[in-house]
């Protein structure tokens, strides 16, 4: 991944897709298409923000959110709309970060 701009738009926009209602194809989609991107993120901070702790903990975040926003993970007794809510906050923090220049 050269630039990290339009997965964060497009996880953004994925985010808002996810539904525990979901069917099971339906949630493998989001989950694999989620997953693609925020690996193609963890290596953009590894390789260019010198592996950056804190973006990598916001990718950590944004992940559980939305494995619990599809019940794929613990959901600690909150919704999936309140999962979704922390994994747009995750991903807008994660893209202040990266919007510093590199380190």
């Amino acid at each position: 991944m050269e630039d990290w701009k339009p997965a964060i738009r497009f996880l953004q926009e994925l985010v808002g897709e996810l539904d525990a209602g979901c069917s099971v194809s339906e949630k493998a989609a989001l989950l694999g298409g989620a997953t693609v991107l925020l690996d193609g993120l963890s290596q953009v901070v590894k390789d260019h923000y010198q592996d950056n702790s804190y973006a990598r903990e916001k990718i950590h975040k944004a992940r559980w959110s939305i494995l619990a926003a599809l019940e794929l993970d613990t959901t600690n007794g909150h919704d999936s709309e309140q999962h979704r809510s922390w994994a747009r906050g995750e991903l807008n923090t994660l893209e202040s970060v990266l919007s510093k220049s590199p380190n």
